[in-house]
């Protein structure tokens, strides 16, 4: 098998993104455990943490809008 310099420097690329994406979500969800917003319930998972992971929001607006209903009681995602 030959692996070539722009295969190689494609991976990298798309490494690099991942782990910028990583290190965004380990933020989001530190600066949500600080709104005081368990990050471990089933009911986060269902109504927020499943559509992070599936890409379900089209924007900021749209994570917040959800996140604040979500912490207002209201059934929000899968929940």
């Amino acid at each position: 098998m030959k692996v070539t310099k722009g295969i190689i420097k494609t991976f990298e690329q798309h490494m690099a993104v991942k782990f910028k994406e990583q290190k965004l979500l380990s933020e989001l969800y530190e600066w949500m455990e600080a709104q005081g917003i368990d990050t471990r319930s089933e009911d986060f998972a269902d109504a927020i943490a499943v559509r992070i992971g599936n890409n379900e929001f089209d924007s900021a607006d749209q994570f917040f809008d959800d996140l604040k209903r979500f912490m207002d009681g209201e059934q929000v995602g899968y929940g």
